[in-house]
């Protein structure tokens, strides 16, 4: 093989590796849960991702202990046009969202899903059976549970 295809080669090698190892989708993660005190509760996303991700579509639902199905917990309504930057973070709360309750109790299963209706991410409370990318303890009296704890 002659120098001028061998470089060649060795450039069209290079160019396809850092365009694909160096591609990173953006993600969202739920990153921090807190069930106590009541009126305290809440659900925090983060992207991990290099990119925003716009979270017009998503939703969350959950699923207790005794359910054998998750069911809408925050609408697709709270997420449009809604954006989270790289390294963001989005507070999903009663009171970030004007709601009247925020229903999470003890060993919930709680996932994130696209507008696909695909699950983003899922993370399981204490006794859940249902965890999918995390199994944590339900979080103590006024405290959360984190991302980086799990």
């Amino acid at each position: 093989m002659s120098t001028l295809k061998q470089k060649t080669l060795f450039i069209f090698l290079i160019t396809v590796f850092f365009v694909f190892t160096g591609r990173s989708e953006a993600g969202v993660v739920i990153n921090e849960i807190k069930l106590s005190p009541i009126e305290d509760r809440f659900v925090e996303l983060y992207n991990n991702g290099s990119e925003s991700v716009d979270l017009t579509g998503y939703y969350l639902q959950r699923k207790t202990l005794t359910s054998d199905k998750f069911s809408s917990f925050v609408s697709n309504r709270y997420f449009e046009a809604k954006t989270i930057e790289s390294g963001g973070y989005f507070l999903l709360s009663k009171g970030s969202l004007g709601l009247d309750s925020f229903t999470i109790t003890e060993s919930n299963s709680i996932q994130l899903k696209n507008s696909k209706q695909e699950v983003v991410y899922k993370v399981g409370l204490g006794d859940a059976v249902d965890c999918g990318n995390a199994c944590v303890p339900n979080p103590e009296q006024n405290k959360s549970v984190r991302y980086r704890d799990w």
